[in-house]
């Protein structure tokens, strides 16, 4: 929803732009009424979660030290041809994956990754993927959380202002972890802003999402002149 502000007289050109997204709408015979968010909405738990979940589960049941992981159907869609997956609390990474007799088989498995102990798994077991984040940046992480899973369109997301902030600020945070169980992208977002020292809103007016690191002022952020005609109100020091 778009919704245009301005004064009466100006052409529309001249109007303020502003973006949501609709909620719900409402009608009678009188009255239409829109209720609309923020294009950060889409990153709430049930809109977008990281890993996307997936729904293979196990057609042969292994034991605590070995052999292939046996899925039930043709999942490849849902799994990449090497990754890491998650099978109750144990996680494990895999080489490559193949289909047949309604049966997907990944091999080259390595059994309990990081940290997690190898243990038996029953017919039926889900098998989950993983998002593993290797030596990621902030602003990677970022423009795939809200891009790729949250789905918000790339020119409504301030890439260069992310990239920029990254670069002058944030380089020393380097991201390396292994996402094991779907988890709401408002909530990672959220995690490593706190982390990471950082801001992200929707900003309105320039219709983009935007990031900034809190970091000390600079002289671009304080070198403004100050006179009676712009900041002071008339009459007063104020």
């Amino acid at each position: 929803v778009r919704r245009y502000t301005g004064y009466n007289g100006e052409f529309l050109s001249a109007f303020q732009q502003q973006t949501f997204v609709l909620d719900s709408a409402q009608y009678s015979e009188e009255v239409i009424s829109f209720a609309c968010r923020d294009v950060l909405t889409r990153t709430e738990f049930l809109k977008a979660q990281v890993p996307a979940p997936t729904s293979g589960v196990l057609y042969q049941a292994m034991d605590a030290i070995s052999g292939p992981v046996r899925v039930l159907g043709d999942v490849r869609y849902q799994y990449p041809p090497t990754g890491t997956i998650r099978i109750n609390d144990e996680l494990m990474v895999y080489g490559g994956r193949n289909y047949g007799a309604n049966v997907t088989t990944f091999h080259t498995i390595t059994r309990a990754t990081d940290g997690s102990t190898a243990t038996t798994h029953a017919v039926g077991d889900l098998v989950q993927l993983c998002r593993r984040y290797t030596n990621a940046s902030v602003a990677d992480a970022l423009k795939e959380w809200t891009i790729t899973d949250a789905g918000i369109p790339a020119q409504l997301v301030d890439v260069a202002g992310i990239e920029a902030e990254d670069v002058a600020y944030l380089s020393a945070y380097h991201l390396n972890t292994v996402i094991a169980e779907p988890t709401g992208v408002s909530k990672l977002i959220g995690q490593l802003s706190q982390e990471c020292s950082f801001y992200v809103w929707w900003d309105e007016r320039v219709q983009k999402v935007r990031m900034q690191a809190i970091h000390a002022a600079t002289i671009a952020d304080i070198a403004m002149q100050i006179n009676y005609d712009k900041n002071i109100v008339a009459g007063s020091f104020k």
